[in-house]
Order: structure tokens, then C-alpha cells, then sequence
């Protein structure tokens, strides 16, 4: 399961304290980033490739996002595979 989040503390952080932790007690969750951000996705015949963009800090305006994770799934391969 991936799934994004509207809101943060503040200006987040890549990974949390217990992050892998948490990921290790949930085997579903594929991805955490806790900065905000949003999701692009591309979908063509032969994928779909998902980007999960970030920003550094919502603390101070224009700061640059960057790519915190990509996934592709391809046809007869419904799981998420890092891009």
C-alpha cells in the first residue's frame, strides 16, 4: 500500500526515528516520506511509474522538491517495483 498525506509537522523529515520500525511491522507499506508533497504519475501500454515529489521545507517559499521515491508496475505484475 502506498498512500500520501495532506499534512506534516511543520517541515517533516525524510524518515522518522522509528520509521523502520514502523515499515518493518507493516509489511503492506512499501514507501514513507514524511515531508509534504504530491505524486505524479505517467501511465503508458507498457507501465505505470509513479513519482512521489517532496519539499524540502514548506517553511520557506519556492524550495525545491525532489523526487523521495519512484515505483513502476507493469501489466501482469500487479505489485509496486522501485523505479
Amino acid at each position: 500500500m502506498v498512500t500520501t498525506s495532506v499534512t506534516s509537522a511543520g517541515d517533516g523529515l525524510d524518515e522518522y526515528p522509528d520509521t523502520q520500525n514502523l515499515l518493518a511491522e507493516n509489511p503492506h507499506v512499501k514507501f514513507f516520506n514524511g515531508r509534504r508533497g504530491y505524486v505524479r504519475t505517467r501511465i503508458t501500454r507498457q507501465e505505470m511509474k509513479v513519482d512521489f515529489r517532496s519539499l524540502s521545507r514548506v517553511t520557506e517559499p519556492y524550495a525545491p522538491a525532489y523526487t523521495s521515491g519512484s515505483f513502476v508496475i507493469e501489466p501482469g505484475r500487479p505489485q509496486l517495483n522501485p523505479a
